[in-house]
């Protein structure tokens, strides 16, 4: 019994030390396993030789061509550099035309009565309201007159006239005839002679004379108080009726009208009138051969400035009749107040012209670069006694700070533009990597857009196309001067007209795979002249545009052409990559192109240097063709066996580049077509080492 005992405890420890032992050999254990993972993808096309797919354009039987357009001169903001409108400051010193006065009457009478006086013989020989017998037979008696004053100051005080007339009318219904009438008109208070004559009136005549007054005064000024003398007058009854009736109010009258009184100065109450109507034309300057007929302001600004030496307050107003907004001419009003006595009112004031539309042909449209403009100025009757003279002024000065047109019509001369020459970067070629290469058909047109109403021409001096990768530079063939037609004016804007010029034997010169075009242009405007005559327009949105437009269908041949690609890595989508043994790098290539190819991956780190690469000597299949175009891809698998380092550098990558090179059968041309492409799937074999981790 104690041996069994024994023996079941020695078998007990012989277990745990059995165990003991299994245990330390599972902390050790470890095996390999494979797993399949795919670690980028790439599709390459015509768009990978091509920067811009916009560039590419699909053709109806869906093959492909490029379609580039390259601007290689733009003349904008024309309205700078063709048409520059400055007015002359206008500046008007305007003296009064004309001051009239208000006419002027007096009238004064004697009666028969009056003559007679107290004469108590007179009036005993000759009773009131009787008939005596006309037998006097020549008898005549002298009648004195006391000299009469007529007075009118208190609306003239002193007047010297340009012009006027005295109206004297001489009435006789007295039963006498007047003889020698003297008549003298002065000035009261300076005694200057204004007028004198004399006059025989017959009884029941009456007489009428006109005078020119200002030439009696010929410079002396009128007075607001005039004496009227009369001298001793000669009265005799008439010969011819036997008898006379005697009525003490038959009379003799006197009447004086001073009219159409014109001042050249005057102290005076001036009646309501306009004293300046100044209607001028204005001339543009600084425009050279350019003859303007029309133009819309964008942008406009004057200032007027107006002095006054008038000593009445003054309403005034301007106008520009060719000048129109909305209907409206420009104009300004404006009340000047009177200027103090022997000095002048000034006042200045801006307006704006912003949008106005001007006529440039004058008042009577038969003129070029002119615009008409009236000023008037007018004074009311105030009552007060001013003084005024044809010597007063009103000055008004008009500056145009600005005159920015948005548009213009008429003739802008003949322009010729010295276009600095230039060089264009003409970058479609620069994804192309190939050896010899060779497109089938090119079309190369230079291509004018005139937005301009005008016509003109392009001369292109030279055209050069350069390659500065090779060196090669190649001359375009000889380009004849390009007519430019002027565009159409739609009123609003104006629509381009478009020419073209194919250039002739492009495909030679594209096929060094240019990268800078060199161009040396001049142009010129209205080369005919003013033909036809002011038709041209220009808006300030107008441009002129030339440009290269190149269509090059994409059929081919070349050697080592090369499509590439590239794709970004995440290295951090894989675990344990420390467990990593080897692996095999398999490429699994469906070609879509009617050409063989091989294939290069390349490795880039963070600062896209080249790490690794992986060159294929195997051919990657062409497409099965059919009828001229790809019916079916070819699949092709590529495997590469890698260790462990290498396989920690295609792992650690930042980015894969793919690249697929091609090369064309040497005397046949391969046209491309949208459906064609090269896609790539790279998928790595690992193989681990798995502990067990007991």
């Amino acid at each position: 019994m104690l041996c069994n005992k024994i023996y079941g405890l020695i078998r007990l420890l012989a277990l745990c030390l059995l165990l003991g032992s299994c245990a330390k050999e599972f902390d050790s254990l470890s095996w390999d396993t494979s797993v399949s993972t795919p670690i980028a993808k790439a599709k390459l096309t015509l768009g990978d030789i091509i920067e811009e797919d916009s560039l590419i354009q699909k053709n109806n039987d869906n093959s492909y061509s490029l379609v580039y357009r390259d601007e290689i001169y733009t003349f904008s903001n024309p309205l700078d550099s063709l048409v520059d409108i400055q007015i002359r400051p206008l500046i008007k010193d305007v003296t009064l035309e004309s001051l009239e006065l208000a006419p002027q009457s007096f009238e004064s009478q004697v009666t028969l009565g009056e003559l007679l006086g107290d004469n108590f013989f007179f009036q005993l020989l000759f009773p009131d309201q009787t008939w005596t017998d006309n037998n006097f037979g020549g008898t005549s008696f002298n009648v004195p007159l006391d000299p009469i004053t007529v007075d009118f100051s208190n609306i003239l005080q002193s007047a010297v006239l340009t012009s006027g007339k005295l109206n004297i009318r001489l009435e006789n219904q007295l039963p006498l005839d007047i003889k020698g009438v003297d008549f003298v008109i002065k000035n009261e208070v300076g005694g200057e002679i204004v007028y004198q004559g004399s006059y025989d009136v017959n009884y029941e005549q009456i007489v009428l004379d006109e005078i020119d007054l200002a030439q009696e005064l010929n410079g002396q000024a009128i007075e607001g108080q005039l004496i009227v003398e009369l001298g001793e007058i000669t009265a005799s009854p008439p010969p011819g009726p036997d008898s006379l009736f005697i009525d003490y109010s038959d009379y003799f009258s006197a009447s004086i009208t001073l009219s159409e009184l014109k001042v050249s100065e005057a102290d005076a109450i001036f009646p309501a009138q306009d004293i300046v109507q100044a209607k001028d034309t204005v001339g543009l300057i600084g425009l050279g051969d350019v003859e303007l007929t029309r133009a819309k302001i964008k942008q406009g600004k004057i200032s007027a400035i107006v002095s006054s030496t008038v000593e009445s307050e003054m309403f005034m107003e301007y106008y520009v009749p060719s000048a129109v907004l909305n209907g409206q001419i420009f104009n300004f009003k404006a009340t000047v107040p009177a200027a103090p006595p022997g000095g002048s009112y000034t006042f200045s004031e801006e307006f704006l012209y912003d949008g106005y539309d001007f006529d440039f042909t004058g008042k009577d449209g038969d003129l070029t670069n002119t615009f008409y403009n009236e000023l008037y100025a007018r004074i009311e009757y105030t009552g007060q006694i001013i003084h005024l003279s044809l010597q007063d002024t009103i000055s008004l000065a008009i500056q145009v700070e600005e005159l920015i047109p948005s548009y213009v019509e008429g003739y802008l001369g003949q322009q010729v533009f010295e276009i600095d020459p230039d060089t264009i970067t003409f970058d479609i070629f620069n994804n192309i990597k190939a050896g010899a290469f060779n497109f089938e058909t090119a079309k190369l047109e230079i291509t004018v857009e005139n937005g301009l109403g005008v016509d003109g021409e392009l001369v292109f001096n030279k055209l050069s196309a350069i390659n500065t990768k090779t060196g090669q530079k190649v001359d375009f063939p000889s380009i004849p001067t390009l007519p430019i037609k002027e565009a159409t004016n739609l009123g609003t804007g104006p629509l381009a007209s478009t020419q073209s010029f194919e250039v002739n034997n492009v495909v030679s010169i594209l096929n060094i795979l240019p990268n800078k075009i060199y161009y040396n242009i001049n142009g010129a405007l209205n080369p005919g002249g003013n033909v036809p005559a002011y038709n041209d327009f220009v808006y300030d949105n107008s441009e002129l545009k030339a440009y290269l437009d190149l269509e090059v269908p994409f059929s081919f041949n070349a050697t080592n052409l090369v499509l590439s690609d590239t794709i970004a890595f995440d290295e951090s989508s894989f675990q344990r990559p420390e467990e990593i043994e080897s692996g095999v790098l398999r490429f699994i290539v469906q070609n879509g192109f009617p050409l063989e190819a091989k294939l290069k991956v390349y490795v880039l780190d963070e600062q896209n240097q080249v790490v690794d690469s992986l060159v294929t000597s195997d051919k990657i299949q062409a497409a099965t063709v059919s009828n001229g175009s790809v019916a079916q891809s070819q699949e092709s698998i590529i495997e590469y066996y890698v260790d462990k380092s290498r396989l920690e550098n295609v792992l650690a990558a930042k980015k894969y580049v793919f690249e697929a090179s091609f090369a064309s059968p040497t005397s046949a041309f391969t046209k491309l077509y949208s459906h064609y492409s090269i896609e790539v799937l790279m998928a790595v074999d690992f193989k681990y080492r798995v502990s067990s981790g007991l």
